[in-house]
């Protein structure tokens, strides 16, 4: 905005969907915030003792690069999105792009975005506290643990929380059947499957003014139609 102080002294570190970090300079810092604050928005000042994502990180480049140098990179078991590239990782890393990944801001909201393009709309912030999830819109999120809640029991109810939105869990490992025999229930309809009503949580109709949320309707090739009006989009 136009009241909010510009500086070469400030950085944005990460964008993160519906929240914005910034880094730099500890005074730089708190004069963007004390004027965002004066403007009504939430801000939260988070203490570290070193600005990342920003070029304060090229002073540790040569020593962060000999750090590393020396470890051997293997291809991923499994593909991961780069949030530094915005693109997908399927071959081993250099020293140098781990560099950059500290270096350069993290594009978090725009790598969420790419995901749900793609049909993906479960999202499990794995981490001792969630921090990430309340950034995201339109899509569904599990957190594994929560702080003062790192017991078995916390990480079962996320398991079953990503059943409830259509993940597919391997009970019988993460129940380990060999120490605990899972007891088999009486046959019913739903033994054993997800039966929740599901919605794709994107507009049925390339952006339609109205209609926002399109779900089956169980038993039938029907569909429900849903929207919201409010002074707030309309």
């Amino acid at each position: 905005a136009d009241d909010i102080p510009t500086t070469d002294q400030v950085w944005i570190a990460a964008h993160n969907g519906t929240s914005t970090v910034i880094a730099g300079d500890p005074q730089a810092v708190e004069a963007v915030l004390a004027t965002c604050e004066t403007r009504g928005a939430r801000v939260r000042k988070i203490n570290v003792d070193y600005a990342s994502h920003t070029p304060h990180v090229e002073q540790i480049r040569t020593e962060l690069l000999d750090i590393t140098t020396g470890i051997k990179a293997q291809t991923p078991a499994v593909p991961w999105l780069s949030t530094t590239d915005n693109t997908w990782i399927d071959q081993p890393l250099d020293p140098t792009y781990w560099y950059r990944n500290l270096r350069e801001p993290v594009h978090f909201g725009p790598a969420i975005d790419l995901l749900q393009t793609q049909d993906n709309n479960l999202f499990i912030e794995i981490s001792a506290s969630p921090v990430l999830l309340q950034t995201m819109d339109n899509a569904a999120t599990v957190a594994t643990l929560r702080r003062d809640e790192d017991t078995t029991h916390r990480l079962l109810t996320a398991f079953a929380e990503a059943h409830v939105h259509g993940a597919t869990i391997d009970w019988p490992t993460v129940l380990n059947t060999t120490t605990t025999p899972v007891l088999d229930l009486p046959t019913y309809p739903f033994q054993r499957q997800r039966y929740w009503a599901t919605s794709n949580g994107r507009p049925t109709s390339q952006g339609h003014p109205l209609l926002e949320t399109v779900v089956a309707l169980p038993g039938t090739d029907g569909v429900a139609l849903t929207g919201r009006i409010s002074l707030a989009t309309h």
